[in-house]
């Protein structure tokens, strides 16, 4: 045990070396890493998979990790050990079926304990102990348990492509796991490496020792060292010397709360906040470097042929500084654990708990300190809000590069101080100094998020924007170096921007050659109803003539495409709209769509408009989910009350001067089914809305329905059906199915005609006919005969057959005698 004040229990060799000002801990940890990064260059060179076997490359990575864990954290290591081996034996023992749920409960219980022991004894101490490698620990156990599960008890269609990828479909030993865990260049502070490429890293198989093609060399990470080496050098400096400077306990000095205005003291909390940073760029660019120079984190070639060392990449500096936006500033900070966040927790849980156990997860990860439940608390607040005014607010701006700017600017400078606000809790972490610190900042980011979320429009979105949507499409189209090789990819169709295709703001399929078919697809995280497609194709090009839209429940294959029906056809081969506005009265429900062409024999024309080509500069699908975390596209249980913000019914005129078409899918609108508008420069939104054509007029009803929807009419007392059709589709041109029911007045009672009462109608027939089947199926189980089969035996003997047979003969025989001497039926028939 430790008293406190004495918490930090590593090795004391390097005492001497504090004269310098840094404390030992500090000291002993910067060696260990330092100690890493050389080791790992002789890792890499010396005992590379050619020269040594994956075995000693295993043994290598245990020994060298646990005794640098050994020398920081002294005898704490034990608690590395106890938790990977009980962890372990949870992985090997428990069910199966619950052994990952088990594994996360049980390493995010340790960590916590392990927590509130810290927090006991070095209360807002900054001593470094055993907890920094257990959470790396808990992310390592936990990744392992999920991907094994998804790999060993799972079907590859229950599995996201990211599952598929990451799964695990053997258990590995436990040479592997403890390598795994050890792994002497990431157990100090990571970045956590998931196992799938920590084997093939081992093995030599993730391509950091193969020479491709493009490279006269295999890749050499020194030049990513020396970069990340040189920003972990300067963060560093700062992180020394902005305390002197810029101190974080002047936010909790008496002068600085009441002797200061709120301009200075926002201001002060951005500069200082943002300057802490500086200790988390030094610390996890240092780990990454020592990981490159270990080997690990090679992530294949960009376009130019340049190796890329960014697998384990954990912070994008210039992206989190400058973004203006709240989802790409926190998607660039501490990314690994975002990943395994991911993987564990939000792919997991029902959609409308994601955002919530997500941050409620993370903020357990770090500990009990109440500014980290204050921080992320707020944080799933502001993301609710940031969601909203993105996709409601943000279409307003997008008719004008002026306005557009100006909204960029405002949630630049709403981010900046987003960031620094929440993130200054982290740094006071006791409740008072938190609290105290956001009264006199009179809490304001919190107040804007919450009145956000209460008067921003909800209910349906822009689905293709979300988080978590697929794109692919049959080719990819690359500029030559004209353009600096910019590939026109499928995920820049709903990047919201479609002004400038040759700059790359649009995706489009390859033109180089001739393609008997082309298509692009996005495909939603959960099923949706979809009320509006925009489909934005390039400016001044007509060549997509002919492509048809498909809008399916579940996730296909091209080559199952053809077998489904199309929700729209453009037909028109010399005037098609280069802008599409297709409506959907009443909903659709969907989960992927594609925009697919088909034109025949394109490789024998030499007519570019001919071949197989797309060029999509954006697609909007607006709609909402039944389910989901996100408030914004969350669909209304009573329809009605699901509002239309104006982006829905109002859409974008791309480029003015070209040819929209506004489509009513199997819905009258008050000019016709389709519209074709040719409009001038100062037309910059359109509004159409489409109503549907059926009402129940069978009924004498004045409700509109839907297309696809039915009514089933029954005769009043006193009448009986004869022709015609009691149940009735509302069809696409406006019509009803079927033939017009007729009902006549019974002249006999109709009680008495009731068994004379044919059906007619072919849809409660059919219904009568499944219901029937149902009724009249055998459970053999429940047969007499096999039910003997459990309970009797077979006598095969001559005796035995004959007192059967004699038996059987004089019951059948009593049976005929009693129904023929009674008066089972009547001796008259019915009469009107």
């Amino acid at each position: 045990m430790v008293h406190r004040g004495e918490f930090y229990m590593g090795s004391g060799l390097l005492q001497p070396l504090t004269v310098i000002g840094l404390p030992l801990d500090q000291i002993n940890f910067l060696v260990c890493q330092l100690t890493a990064l050389f080791l790992g260059f002789y890792f890499r060179k010396n005992w590379s998979p050619q020269k040594i076997s994956v075995v000693h490359r295993h043994a290598l990575e245990m020994a060298v990790g646990f005794l640098l864990t050994f020398f920081c954290f002294g005898y704490q290591v034990i608690h590395v050990v106890l938790m990977g081996w009980l962890c372990y034996a949870l992985i090997l023992h428990a069910p199966r079926d619950k052994f990952h749920v088990l594994v996360f409960i049980f390493g995010m219980g340790y960590l916590c304990i392990m927590h509130i022991y810290r927090q006991y004894y070095d209360y807002g101490g900054y001593s470094l102990d055993i907890t920094g490698p257990l959470m790396i620990l808990t992310q390592k156990v936990t990744s392992i348990a999920f991907a094994m599960h998804d790999g060993m008890q799972k079907k590859d269609q229950d599995l996201n492509p990211d599952q598929k990828i990451m799964k695990i479909k053997t258990t590995p030993t436990v040479l592997e796991y403890f390598s795994y865990l050890f792994s002497f260049h990431n157990v100090m502070v990571g970045p956590t490496v998931f196992f799938n490429d920590y084997i093939k890293f081992i093995e030599g198989s993730d391509g950091s020792y193969q020479s491709p093609d493009k490279t006269p060399t295999e890749p050499n990470p020194e030049a990513a060292v020396r970069e990340k080496l040189v920003v972990a050098a300067i963060s560093g400096a700062v992180m020394v010397l902005a305390p002197l400077f810029i101190p974080v306990n002047y936010m909790t000095d008496e002068e600085f709360l009441y002797g200061t205005n709120w301009v200075y003291r926002n201001l002060y909390v951005l500069i200082c906040v943002s300057l802490v940073r500086g200790k988390y760029y030094c610390a996890w660019k240092l780990g990454e470097a020592v990981n490159n120079a270990a080997g690990l984190g090679f992530n294949g070639y960009d376009d130019k042929g340049n190796a890329k060392w960014d697998l384990l990449n954990n912070v994008k500096i210039y992206e989190l500084e400058v973004s203006n936006s709240l989802k790409v500033n926190i998607d660039c900070w501490n990314i690994t654990t975002l990943v395994w966040l991911r993987r564990v927790i939000y792919d997991r849980v029902p959609p409308k708990y994601r955002t919530v156990s997500t941050f409620m997860v993370s903020a357990l990860w770090h500990g009990f300190y109440p500014g980290y439940y204050i921080c992320f608390t707020g944080a799933a607040l502001c993301t609710v809000a940031a969601r909203l005014m993105r996709r409601n607010v943000r279409p307003y701006f997008l008719d004008s590069p002026d306005k557009k700017a100006v909204y960029d600017a405002g949630t630049f400078f709403y981010t900046r101080f987003t960031n620094v606000y929440l993130a200054s809790n982290f740094c006071l972490l006791e409740l008072v100094p938190c609290l105290t610190l956001l009264w006199s900042l009179f809490f304001w980011i919190h107040l804007s998020a919450i009145v956000t979320t209460i008067t921003v429009c909800r209910g349906l979105c822009n689905l293709g924007r979300l988080e978590n949507v697929r794109t692919d499409q049959s080719s990819t189209y690359k500029y030559d170096q004209t353009y600096n090789y910019t590939k026109l990819t499928a995920d820049r169709a709903v990047n919201g921007r479609f002004l400038n295709h040759s700059g790359g703001d649009c995706a489009g399929t390859d033109v180089s050659k001739k393609h008997t078919q082309a298509w692009w697809n996005i495909s939603l995280p959960d099923p949706a109803i979809i009320y509006k497609i925009n489909l934005m194709f390039r400016e001044n090009n007509i060549r997509h003539y002919g492509y048809y839209v498909s809008i399916n429940k579940e996730d296909i294959n091209i080559e199952d495409l053809t077998s489904l029906t199309p929700v729209y056809h453009e037909e028109d081969e010399e005037y098609p709209g280069v802008q599409n506005i297709i409506m959907f009265p009443g909903g659709i429900q969907g989960k992927q769509m594609y925009i697919y062409q088909n034109k025949s024999n394109p490789e024998d024309d030499e007519d570019d408009l001919k071949n197989n080509v797309l060029d999509i500069c954006e697609v909007e699908i607006w709609g909402c989910f039944n389910y989901t975390e996100d408030v914004n596209c969350t669909c209304s249980q009573n329809e009605s009350d699901t509002p239309l913000p104006k982006a829905m019914l109002s859409s974008i005129v791309a480029w003015p001067k070209n040819r929209l078409t506004l489509i009513c899918h199997q819905g009258d609108v008050t000019f016709g089914p389709k519209l074709v508008l040719t409009h001038n420069n100062n037309v910059k939104t359109i509004s159409f809305t489409c109503f549907d054509a059926c009402t129940k007029d069978a009924d004498n009803a004045n409700t509109m329905l839907s297309v696809g929807d039915y009514v089933t009419l029954t005769c009043k007392n006193g009448h009986r059906f004869e022709p015609g059709n009691l149940t009735r589709v509302c069809q696409g041109n406006g019509s009803w199915s079927g033939e017009e029911p007729k009902c006549t007045r019974c002249k006999c009672p109709c009680k008495r005609l009731a068994s004379q009462n044919f059906i007619k109608d072919p849809i409660v027939l059919q219904q009568r006919i499944e219901e029937t089947k149902k009724f009249l199926a055998v459970n053999r189980s429940e047969l007499s005969a096999f039910k003997r089969k459990k309970i009797s035996s077979y006598d095969g003997r001559a005796s035995s057959t004959g007192i059967g047979m004699t038996l059987g003969v004089g019951v059948i025989t009593f049976v005929i005698g009693a129904i023929s001497s009674s008066s089972f039926w009547s001796s008259s028939s019915p009469v009107c």
